[in-house]
C-alpha cells in the first residue's frame, strides 16, 4: 500500500478547509450558543437540558424526536417545500429581520419521505458578495441553520443556493434587514499613572451573547509559528480559564477603542493581570448614537512596591522586527507584567520561536517591563524539556542533544540559569533527567505551577533528598492562554529593580509562584531560598507566614508550613481580616529541615514559596526517613534512561506476531505521535480493532495522532457489496487500496459504501487524531442489505512481516533514533556517574543516621 512515505506523512483533513459540522447535535450547539434569541426562554432551557445530558462520545444518542419539536417552535423557521421535479415553494419567505449585524436563519427544507437531517452553515458577507449556500439532502426534510455575519445594515437582497448532495444546486433570492449600529469609544486607564495603557478586553452582545473582537485588538497569530491552538485564532482571541472566572475569550487591546457595534446591551469586561480588580459593566448602545466609556481597573495588590516583580518564565512568541517587539510589549503592558522570558522553541529537527537577538541586544524595554530572550531547548519527549533564562546566545548543539550537563555547564559559563519545563504536571517524563542532573548540580529551577495546576510530589521529592531547587512558573504560551496567568514573583532587595537583578534574585531562589493570592514568608531574617546553619546552641527558629486577597478578586482560605512535604502548621480563618490569613511560631529545627509556605484561595488558585533551607552542618537538610526509598526511585529513573538508550539501539524490539503470508491476525500495525500531525513519533503501536479507546490519562496525553497499516480481507459467504462505518472521537481516515474511502474532519460516526471481493487482501491504512484524551477511541462497523449493522470481526485486519519492516524502518530511521545511537555511549557514561552520586548519598544517609537526634 502506498500510503503517504511514514517520515512525511500529513494529518487526516485540509486545514485550510472551512469544515461544515453536520448533525443534530452540532446544530443544537450552534443554535443555543449562536442564536439562542430564536428559541423561546423556556425551549432554550429544555435544549440546554438535552445536551448536557446527551453522553459526549455517543452524539447519534441525541434525541431526535424530541429536538425536531423545539425546532418546530422556532416562530421565525423558513419553510421550503421542494418536491422533487418541481421548483421550490417560496410563498413564505417574506423579509427577515436581522438583531444587528449577525444573525441566524433555520431553514425547514422539505423533500417528500425520507429521514430527518441536520446541518449548519456560515457565509460571511464581507467575503461573499450575494450568495449564502445551504447544504440539503436529496431527500426528506432538512433542517438548516445559517448564520449570517458582516451584514450591511438596511436591507439587503442575497440568493439563498440549496446544494444536494451530488452536487446541484437551486437558488431563491431572500430579504435581510439589519439596524442601523451605533458607536462605541473606550478607555482604559493605568491606576498607577492615570494615562491610557493596554489591557485585555472582552466586548459580549447580550442579545445573543456572542463576542465582538474589539476594531484595534492585536492579533499574534503569525507570531506564533502556527502552534498549538493559535491558528484556530484568526481574529487573535485568546482563551483565558483564570481561576474564579468563567472561562472565556480576551482579545489584547493596545489603546483606546472606537468602532461601530449592533445596537443593544452590551457587557465590557476588563483584565489587568493579577493584581487588578476586574471591571465587569454593561452599557445600552442605540441605532446612530455614539457612547463613550472610560475605565480604571483598580489594583488590588502592590507587590513591586514591596520590592517582589512578578514574571513569566515560559512564553514563546516569534520577534524577527519591531513590530513584533511592540506586540508583545503591548500584550506584557496589558497583563502588568514585569519580565516576559521569551522563549526559543527547539527539537531534534529544527527550532521555532526565532529571536531577532540575544542578550542586552535582544532585551525590550519600556519604562519597568522587559522582554528577555530565552530558550526552551533541549526538548526530548521521555527526557523532560528543559529552560535557559538569561543567554547571551543561544545553546544548541544537535550532536550533544542528549547530553543536558553540557548545555547547564555552558549556561552557566554564560552566567545564565537553567531548569525543567513542565515539572508540575510530571510531563515528558521530566523525572529521568531530573534524576540525571539534579545530584550533579547542574539544575536552579523548576516549574511548579502552569496551566493553573500547582503540582509539588517531584519536587518535593528532590527536596526531601537535600538538593536545592527555585520555584518558578510559566504560562507556556501559547499553549497557555495569555502571558502571566500564573507568576514567578522575584525579591529584588534594596535595588533598583532591573532585568539583572531580577534574575539574580530569581538564581538565589528568593521566589514565590501564584495564580492568585500572595504570599510572604520568613524563618527568622531568611527569605525564600536562603539557607540557615544551625548548631547546637539553636533552640528556636521564628517562622512568619501571611497570605492575602481581595473581597472582589479572592480570599484566602487556607495557609500551610510545609516541612518535608508535610504541614505543620495551617490558618484556616482570619477575625481580624476575613480577606488575609496568618501564622507566626516558634519552631524546633532538629537536625535541620526545608521550609515551605503555601497558600489556597475561595476560586481554586494556589501560591507556593521556595523552600528556606535549615542544615545543621555536616548534615544535609534531607529527610531521613524517606530518603533509602527515594533515591530507589531514582535509580529507577536512571533504569528507564538507559532501557530507553538499548531501544535506540536495538528498534526491532517490536516483533510481528505471525508469517508473511498469514499475517498477525486481528491487529494492525503502525506508530502514534506526540502531535496532531503525524509529527514527533514516539513508539510502534499495534492497534486492535473493532473498537479501541484510549484512556484519559494514558501516557499519550492530550495531543496525539496515530497511522496504522495492515490488509483487510473479507471472509466467504460475505456480500460484496457493505457499507463501513468508522466512529472516532476527533479527525481521522479510512484508505483502502489508496484511496480514502471515509475521511472526516470532526468527531463522530461517518460512513461508506464499497465494492470488495471475499478472500481477497486489500491494503488497508487508519489515521487518527485527538486533542481531547477523555475522547479518544475509535470504532470501526459494517453492514449489507439485509444485514444489519455490527462490529467488524476482529479476524478480517492483520499487518504482514512487510508492514511491521516498513515500520521498523520508520522507526530507525526516526532523527530522534539516530541522535540517540551516536550519543548512547556518552548518555550511559553519564547515567552510571548519577548512580554513583546516589550511592554516594546513601552512603552519607548511613553515616548520618547514628547522629540523628543529636544536638
Amino acid at each position: 500500500m502506498a500510503i503517504a512515505p511514514w517520515s512525511v506523512a500529513h494529518p487526516p483533513g485540509d486545514e485550510t478547509k472551512p469544515i461544515q459540522k453536520s448533525g443534530r447535535l452540532a446544530l443544537a450547539g450552534a443554535l443555543l450558543t449562536n442564536h439562542p434569541y430564536l428559541l423561546e426562554p423556556q425551549s432554550r432551557r429544555s435544549l440546554r437540558t438535552l445536551i448536557d445530558e446527551t453522553e459526549v462520545p455517543e452524539p447519534d444518542a441525541f434525541p431526535e424526536t424530541r429536538f425536531i419539536e423545539l425546532l418546530e417552535s422556532v416562530r421565525t423557521a423558513i419553510p421550503v417545500i421542494w418536491e422533487t421535479g418541481a421548483k421550490p415553494d417560496l410563498a413564505s419567505l417574506g423579509t427577515v429581520t436581522l438583531p444587528g449585524d449577525r444573525g441566524g436563519i433555520l431553514f425547514k427544507v422539505s423533500r417528500g419521505h425520507g429521514p430527518v437531517s441536520f446541518k449548519t452553515t456560515t457565509a460571511d458577507l464581507a467575503y461573499i458578495q450575494k450568495y449564502a449556500t445551504i447544504p440539503v439532502a436529496s431527500s426528506g426534510t432538512t433542517w438548516t441553520l445559517l448564520t449570517l455575519q458582516n451584514v450591511p445594515d438596511g436591507v439587503t437582497s442575497l440568493y439563498v443556493s440549496l446544494e444536494q448532495e451530488n452536487g446541484s444546486i437551486t437558488s431563491f433570492p431572500i430579504e435581510v434587514t439589519a439596524p442601523q449600529p451605533g458607536r462605541l469609544k473606550l478607555t482604559i486607564l493605568s491606576d498607577d499613572t492615570g494615562n491610557p495603557t493596554p489591557a485585555m478586553v472582552q466586548l459580549k452582545w447580550l442579545f445573543d451573547g456572542s463576542l465582538r473582537p474589539p476594531d484595534n485588538a492585536l492579533n499574534l497569530t503569525p507570531q506564533f509559528d502556527s502552534q498549538a491552538l493559535s491558528r484556530d485564532r484568526p481574529t487573535g482571541n485568546r482563551r483565558l480559564k483564570l481561576p474564579g472566572l468563567p472561562e472565556s475569550d480576551y482579545w489584547i487591546v493596545p489603546g483606546p477603542v472606537d468602532m461601530m457595534i449592533p445596537p443593544g446591551q452590551w457587557q465590557i469586561s476588563i483584565l489587568r493581570g493579577l493584581e487588578h480588580l476586574q471591571v465587569i459593566d454593561t452599557v445600552r448602545i442605540s441605532s446612530g448614537e455614539m457612547v463613550e466609556k472610560v475605565y480604571q481597573p483598580k489594583r488590588w495588590t502592590n507587590m513591586a512596591a514591596k520590592g517582589w516583580y512578578s514574571g513569566d518564565d515560559h512564553v514563546h512568541a516569534r520577534v524577527m522586527s519591531q513590530s513584533d517587539a511592540d506586540n508583545l510589549m503591548k500584550w506584557a503592558m496589558a497583563e502588568d507584567l514585569r519580565i516576559v522570558n521569551l522563549l526559543e522553541m527547539g527539537d531534534h529537527e529544527r527550532t521555532y520561536f526565532q529571536q531577532r537577538a540575544f542578550g542586552k541586544q535582544g532585551r525590550i524595554q519600556k519604562d519597568n517591563i522587559i522582554l528577555v530572550p530565552g530558550q526552551e531547548d533541549p526538548r526530548i519527549g521521555y527526557l523532560g524539556h528543559t529552560i535557559a533564562l538569561n543567554i547571551p546566545m543561544p545553546v544548541r548543539e544537535t550532536a550533544k542533544y542528549f547530553l543536558h550537563d553540557w548545555v547547564y555547564d555552558r549556561v552557566h559559563e554564560l552566567g545564565g540559569l537553567y531548569g525543567y519545563a513542565h515539572v508540575n504536571r510530571e510531563i515528558f517524563s521530566v523525572h529521568r533527567d531530573m534524576s540525571l542532573n539534579i545530584p550533579k548540580g547542574k539544575v536552579d529551577f523548576v516549574e511548579l505551577l502552569q496551566f493553573n495546576i500547582l503540582g509539588t510530589r517531584l519536587y518535593y521529592d528532590f527536596l526531601d533528598l537535600g538538593f536545592k531547587i527555585t520555584a518558578s512558573a510559566g504560562s507556556d504560551v501559547p499553549w497557555g492562554a495569555t502571558m502571566g496567568e500564573v507568576r514567578v514573583y522575584a525579591f529584588v532587595q534594596g535595588k533598583d529593580f532591573t532585568s539583572d537583578a531580577w534574575f539574580q534574585a530569581l538564581g538565589k531562589g528568593h521566589t514565590f509562584v501564584t495564580n492568585g493570592p500572595m504570599i510572604e514568608f520568613s524563618v527568622n531574617d531568611a527569605l525564600p531560598g536562603d539557607e540557615i546553619q544551625i548548631n547546637q546552641d539553636t533552640r528556636k527558629l521564628k517562622v512568619k507566614a501571611r497570605a492575602w486577597g481581595h473581597p472582589d478578586r479572592l480570599t484566602p482560605t487556607r495557609l500551610e508550613i510545609v516541612k518535608h512535604g508535610e504541614v505543620i502548621k495551617s490558618a484556616t480563618e482570619s477575625k481580624s481580616s476575613p480577606h488575609e490569613l496568618q501564622l507566626e511560631f516558634d519552631l524546633d529545627p532538629d537536625m535541620g529541615c526545608w521550609l515551605a509556605a503555601r497558600a489556597y484561595a475561595n476560586d481554586g488558585s494556589a501560591a507556593h514559596t521556595t523552600p528556606i533551607y535549615i542544615s545543621r552542618p555536616p548534615l544535609r537538610f534531607w529527610d531521613h526517613d524517606q530518603a533509602l526509598n527515594l533515591i530507589d526511585q531514582r535509580m529507577s529513573s536512571l533504569d528507564e534512561i538507559e532501557n530507553r538508550i538499548h531501544y535506540a539501539l536495538d528498534s526491532a524490539r517490536s516483533k510481528p506476531t505471525g508469517d508473511s503470508k498469514n499475517g498477525a491476525i486481528g491487529s494492525l500495525i503502525g506508530l502514534w505521535y506526540g502531535n496532531t500531525d503525524l509529527t514527533r513519533p514516539k513508539e510502534v503501536d499495534i492497534i486492535s480493532l473493532p473498537r479501541q479507546t484510549w484512556p484519559e490519562g494514558s501516557e499519550r496525553g492530550k495531543n496525539w495522532s496515530a497511522q496504522w497499516k495492515g490488509i483487510l480481507t473479507l471472509p466467504p459467504n460475505i456480500p460484496q457489496s457493505i457499507n463501513l462505518f468508522l466512529d472516532s472521537g476527533g479527525p481521522a481516515s479510512l484508505l483502502i487500496e489508496d484511496k480514502a474511502i471515509i475521511r472526516k474532519e470532526v468527531r463522530g460516526e461517518e460512513s461508506a459504501a464499497i465494492q470488495l471481493t471475499s478472500n481477497t487482501p486489500y491494503e488497508v491504512g487508519l489515521i487518527f487524531a485527538t486533542q481531547h484524551p477523555q475522547r479518544s477511541y475509535l470504532n470501526m462497523s459494517w453492514s449489507a442489505k439485509g444485514i444489519d449493522k455490527q462490529p467488524i470481526p476482529s479476524h478480517w485486519f492483520a499487518y504482514r512481516k512487510e508492514d511491521h519492516d516498513a515500520v521498523k524502518y520508520a522507526v530507525e530511521t526516526e532523527i530522534d533514533t539516530l541522535q540517540l545511537r551516536k550519543q548512547a555511549k556518552s548518555l550511559l557514561e553519564r547515567v552510571e556517574e548519577a548512580r554513583l552520586l546516589y550511592q554516594d548519598l546513601r552512603t552519607a544517609w548511613e553515616t548520618e543516621m547514628p547522629q540523628r537526634g543529636k544536638k
